[in-house]
């Protein structure tokens, strides 16, 4: 699936308030999609499953990783994060005024944002912080300004589209013609919504 299919879902998330709605997308959603297994987990802006493991990329990093990849200094990516709020957005923001564009920019998909990301934690010894921030930089890289702000959202584990794992349970219910409360029973033996999906 291509990534842009998954920021367009984001972006009807985020410009809903009502609990409900953002059910009846999420559901929509995973109706139609054949990579549960990344979506689910996606949609709520994990890469592992709930408390299982984090990222390990720090705001100050994400900073570098955004003036690196745009060109521009780290004072412009601070000032537009105090003006903003959200790195996720100053991202985009300087993704869509970028320098230089990458040579051969290829449509991202989430299988491939997903499996770079998981790569993060594994990343240990000397010269690890360079290649954490290589890995985010390439994603980076070939996003189209909406699809960087939902990258740096991600990797920073701020999504900012309100989806809590009660409505992920309602809407894989509504999706697959179950009760919430036989999906809320297989998440406490599996730990794990996008295995429930599937």
């Amino acid at each position: 699936m291509r990534y842009s299919e998954l920021v367009k879902c984001y972006e009807r998330l985020e410009a809903t308030t009502k609990k409900l709605e953002k059910r009846d997308i999420l559901s929509e959603f995973y109706q139609h999609s054949d990579d549960l297994e990344l979506v689910v987990p996606l949609s709520m802006g994990v890469i592992f499953p709930a408390g299982q493991m984090e990222l390990g990329v720090a705001q100050e990093t994400i900073r570098r990783i955004i003036a690196k990849t745009y060109g521009v200094s780290e004072s412009e990516v601070v000032r537009k994060f105090k003006e903003t709020g959200d790195l996720g957005l100053a991202a985009e923001f300087f993704a869509s005024h970028r320098k230089q564009m990458a040579l051969a920019r290829k449509a991202l998909t989430a299988q491939h944002i997903f499996e770079n990301l998981r790569k993060l934690p594994e990343i240990s010894g000397k010269g690890s912080q360079g290649r954490k921030i290589a890995l985010v930089q390439e994603l980076l890289s070939h996003a189209s300004p909406r699809e960087a702000r939902y990258i740096v959202r991600t990797v920073l584990g701020d999504m900012r589209v309100g989806v809590a794992a009660g409505i992920v349970r309602d809407a894989i219910a509504l999706a697959f013609s179950q009760e919430p409360n036989a999906v809320e029973h297989a998440f406490n033996i599996v730990g794990d919504f996008s295995t429930v999906a599937r």
